[in-house]
């Protein structure tokens, strides 16, 4: 894959100081922690003991950071066993870590949050029914020092469906067929605990916590626990959690769109507008460049790093996004009327934006996070998507937003943003509506939260 020159403006929207996002989770044993890594970001225990540092007793050191750039190139994990009863020397180890990150000067280097698992066991509901959670003194001891540091706090409550499954006993009691209206109980009975278990947290930290249950058979579950986070980290983070986090599809596509840079625009009508200019040709293949580096920092597909580095596939991308580009380039340089063409290369450069996070999010939808992404799996969905009566659907949107003579629109970049989030957003229900529609009714690996209607 050609290069984009490291001087360019544009890679400061990417590159600033803090490209990964650095996350703390902390949790006793079983309670789950990989499980929900690979759920979240792809990683698992394999991938850790690989790039991760150990202390030779196969627990992980918390001051030894997990990371797989071609799983997740967003990512940097830190892990900590978590407090048991009577246990002192990894509290201190816990504290010690989290005042120096708390010193770094730089963000990257700073911790950006921590999910502190805690698992669902029977006992619970018992303590819990008197206000009373059942915490260590060690568990405690940290919660008091962590008041005034700053860092962004989520507990997860895991084993989720195990306190669904016991309210469900004590509502249904030896039934093997529990009725509709018994589970839906259950479910409300289940959440009900977790809010007595948000005001017992509360009461331990001193403050407003975040609390969110999981399961690994729900991941309608996990997916709030990702929002939460999301809305929970200081506002210079969100963009870099979109980047780590491999579970909303939502939040990468709307992040492509708004943080897309009008430059792009700029840099294309100022080289496209101008007649005879024998170098326009030159001057998309630069813009497709930039726009699929700024897809796939945002997407950050498992394995991309390894499998975007080959020609063969970044030409792919090319026969699916720029088929219709070969014409235009050919025609632009015998252009004699100059600015007065700028509609056609604004058309294509929409479409090109457009085709690109469709694109991407198909191939975020049919590769699991735990898998990387394959040729044979990209190719496919290339071929699927360049077949697809979406792509033809959203290239008359863009025909229809900008008119052959609409000049006023073509020279301003926001409303040429605005457009790309309209058709983007279109095409994400033209894609709900084909999939509704199908004759199997399935919907493969998209969750159908990601859908809209």
């Amino acid at each position: 894959m050609a290069h984009i020159p490291r001087d360019t403006t544009e890679i400061e929207d990417y590159e600033h100081e803090c490209r990964k996002f650095r996350i703390c989770i902390i949790g006793r044993a079983g309670v789950g922690k990989s499980t929900l890594l690979g759920k979240v970001f792809g990683l698992n225990d394999e991938d850790a003991q690989v790039k991760h540092r150990g202390e030779g007793s196969g627990k992980h050191s918390i001051w030894d950071p997990i990371a797989d750039d071609n799983r997740n190139s967003a990512l940097i994990i830190h892990d900590s066993r978590g407090f048991e009863a009577g246990e002192t020397e990894n509290l201190k180890t816990v504290t010690d870590f989290i005042n120096y990150r708390s010193k770094q000067a730089t963000l990257s280097e700073q911790l950006h949050c921590i999910w502190f698992g805690i698992k669902y066991a029977p006992i619970c509901v018992l303590v819990a029914n008197d206000a009373l959670m059942p915490l260590q003194t060690a568990e405690n001891t940290f919660f008091k020092f962590f008041q005034d540091k700053g860092i962004p706090l989520v507990f997860v409550l895991t084993k989720f469906d195990k306190l669904v499954r016991d309210k469900l006993d004590e509502i249904a009691g030896d039934e093997d067929h529990p009725t509709e209206w018994e589970r839906q109980r259950a479910k409300q009975d289940a959440s009900s605990f977790v809010e007595v278990f948000r005001t017992d947290l509360e009461n331990a930290t001193g403050k407003g916590v975040k609390v969110q249950a999981v399961s690994k058979k729900d991941d309608r579950l996990v997916r709030k626990l990702v929002i939460e986070t999301a809305a929970i980290v200081k506002p210079t983070l969100k963009d870099v959690w979109v980047r780590a986090q491999g579970v909303v599809a939502t939040q990468k596509r709307e992040s492509c769109v708004k943080d897309l840079p009008t430059s792009y625009f700029k840099n294309v009508l100022i080289g496209c507008a101008l007649p005879f200019n024998p170098f326009k040709a030159v001057v998309l293949d630069s813009y497709f460049e930039r726009v699929f580096h700024h897809c796939m920092v945002i997407w950050n597909l498992p394995g991309q790093s390894v499998l975007f580095t080959k020609d063969y596939i970044t030409r792919s991308f090319r026969e699916a996004t720029q088929s219709y580009t070969t014409r235009a380039s050919a025609a632009s340089i015998i252009d004699l009327v100059g600015p007065l063409t700028a509609p056609l290369y604004v058309r294509l450069t929409i479409k090109l934006i457009c085709d690109l996070i469709i694109i991407f999010q198909q191939l975020f939808w049919a590769t699991p996070r735990r898998q990387l992404l394959t040729r044979n799996d990209l190719e496919d969905q290339l071929v699927i998507y360049r077949n697809s009566s979406v792509r033809q659907s959203i290239h008359k949107l863009v025909d229809g937003s900008v008119g052959i003579t609409d000049l006023v629109t073509s020279f301003s970049p926001t409303k040429l943003k605005q457009i790309v989030e309209e058709v983007v957003s279109a095409g994400h229900v033209l894609i709900s509506e084909e999939l509704r529609s199908s004759d199997t009714g399935e919907t493969g690996e998209i969750p159908l939260a990601e859908l809209p209607g």
